[in-house]
């Protein structure tokens, strides 16, 4: 007969004995590993091929020596394991998993084990009792020798404070006008304008919104991380307002008029309203705002040294403003012969801010910002500081065609060319024919303060070595030789600042056609050019390593 039997040993290894009498029949893998399986010692954890070597010793023994009465064969084969922990923290120590490996037949883990495991690794903020408790609560009833894994600490993310700003009070006018009335069906009216913003002297019309202070984080280590306080803002009093309260917080209207948005401030100019510009107008000069309901009509002038509105078109007229300008339908002109026998265009729109518009045919147009056109321009001369946008406010899908074009920034449009062959030419060179007629003026204006320089410097010169020196004289020479030596190095720097922004305008620029580009478009770029010969489907042309590069444009479905 053969006798298996288990027992503990050192209060940890499981002992299996097997006994064999005469005559009896040997054991086999299956004995050994069912008289485990179905006693209490069943979730200890095994050594590996244990059964294998305990049934080969039996087996040996039995050949060498056939046991006359008893033969007892004992080998640890299991081993009593406790609960482990182990944790992952990561890098920036935001975050604490912890490794839960469930007892096989020692001791369980229990919550004051991982409580006492997570403060001897340092982790102390952010412990999450309800996901310990859990955690626990399943290694309880899981198999023996399971990994079970949680999140158990999550630090806290510092809040960096949020930067002042200044919150206007009153509606820019501009913005207004580019926000025409919603008809029935969907459409607008672009003639609805709903009036243009008038304010009158005393309007709050922005207020100062300090800064918050941020709000420190802390890692699952206690580590504190460092929040950033908000920048501080400021506002400004500029043309037409001025501060209420002795802080500098809010702004007011020192005079009615036509508010306008700037970047540190809201300015207030003095408004002309009239229903259109024509022979019964006469030409207007205005100092301030003008905002026209209307049109402004063939062969009229408008200056304003504000903003300018118009309600209508703009039709074979001259329009300049030293503020935005803003045409809610469009602009149509006319070519000219003039004579020297030169075509031209009758149609010149200028504006030192931004230009919008609808449309625009036959028209020469200068911004130094940016300009925004609706639906098309066709066989105009446009020369824009910053970029040009032809299309729709959320997407570029306008028409340019027919036209030559001169920007300091990128342009977007739809499509680029016309399929019946009308030349476009496109120049990216503004900065640097910006830069190269500074440098004239810089050069002459350089040569002149040299001269006087020198000049001051000889006088000078002539004074010190007199016996009798003019001492009120030579303390005036003296400032006047400073003041001319801080201008030259003043144009120096501004030399320096203009040549910077030419070089980085190279690499940032971009033409962006969304749906194409036909053939007959010119494009020049530094001291390079292309004519193109071919239709090219949605592309973006931009200046890399010295090159024009075409690359097309993926468009989403």
């Amino acid at each position: 007969m053969c006798e298996i039997t288990l027992s503990v040993k050192n209060n940890k290894d499981l002992l299996m004995t097997v006994a064999l009498t005469a005559g009896s029949s040997t054991t086999n893998l299956d004995r050994l590993h069912d008289a485990f399986t179905s006693s209490a010692y069943a979730s200890y954890a095994l050594i590996d091929d244990a059964f294998e070597q305990l049934l080969q010793s039996v087996s040996g023994e039995l050949e060498e020596n056939k046991p006359a009465n008893k033969l007892e064969l004992s080998k640890i084969i299991a081993s009593a394991l406790d609960g482990t922990l182990s944790v992952d923290i990561n890098d920036d120590e935001m975050s604490a998993i912890l490794h839960l490996t469930t007892a096989q037949g020692g001791r369980d883990i229990c919550y004051a084990d991982v409580i006492q495991y997570l403060n001897k690794n340092g982790i102390v903020e952010g412990v999450n009792d309800a996901k310990i408790r859990n955690l626990v609560r399943k290694s309880l009833v899981s198999q023996g020798g399971n990994v079970i894994s949680r999140e158990v600490a999550r630090g806290k993310n510092c809040e960096n404070g949020n930067d002042g700003y200044i919150k206007y009070l009153v509606e820019d006018p501009i913005n207004k006008i580019l926000r025409p009335k919603e008809i029935n069906n969907g459409k607008v009216d672009m003639r609805e304008l709903g009036g243009v913003v008038y304010i009158k002297e005393g309007t709050k019309l922005a207020k100062l919104v300090p800064p918050t202070k941020g709000k420190n984080g802390i890692t699952v280590r206690g580590k504190t991380i460092e929040a950033i306080n908000g920048e501080e803002y400021f506002i400004e009093e500029t043309e037409g307002s001025s501060f209420v309260d002795e802080d500098k917080t809010i702004l007011i209207a020192n005079m009615s008029g036509m508010p306008k948005h700037l970047e540190r401030s809201v300015s207030v100019n003095p408004l002309l309203e009239t229903d259109n510009v024509d022979v019964g107008t006469g030409n207007i000069k205005f100092d301030g705002s003008i905002f026209v309901k209307g049109d402004v009509c063939e062969n009229m002038k408008l200056y304003a040294t504000g903003d300018v509105i118009i309600g209508g078109l703009v039709e074979s007229a001259f329009i300049k403003a030293r503020g935005d300008l803003c045409i809610t339908q469009g602009v149509i002109g006319r070519q000219i012969v003039d004579e020297n026998g030169k075509t031209k265009n009758n149609t010149i729109i200028q504006a030192k801010g931004n230009i919008n518009a609808q449309f625009v045919q036959y028209a020469d147009m200068s911004s130094q910002s940016t300009i925004s056109v609706v639906q098309y321009i066709s066989h105009s001369q446009v020369i824009v500081e910053g970029d040009l946008w032809v299309g729709k406010k959320d997407k570029a899908d306008g028409k340019l065609f027919g036209s030559c074009i001169k920007a300091g920034a990128s342009i977007f449009v739809g499509v680029l060319g016309s399929p019946c062959g009308d030349t476009t030419s496109i120049n990216l060179n503004y900065w640097d024919d910006r830069l190269t007629k500074s440098r004239e003026k810089i050069k002459e204006k350089e040569k002149h303060l040299i001269d006087k320089t020198n000049k001051i410097s000889g006088l000078i010169k002539k004074l010190k070595s007199n016996t009798s020196k003019d001492k009120e004289l030579l303390l005036r020479l003296d400032n006047a030789l400073k003041q001319h030596l801080t201008l030259l190095v003043r144009y120096t720097k501004y030399m320096h600042t203009k040549e910077s922004k030419a070089s980085v305008h190279l690499k940032e620029l971009e033409i962006s056609a969304y749906k194409g580009i036909f053939t007959g478009v010119d494009i020049t770029i530094a001291d390079k050019s292309i004519f193109l010969k071919r239709d090219h489907d949605a592309t973006s042309v931009n200046w890399t390593n010295n090159k024009i590069n075409f690359e097309p444009i993926i468009i989403s479905p």
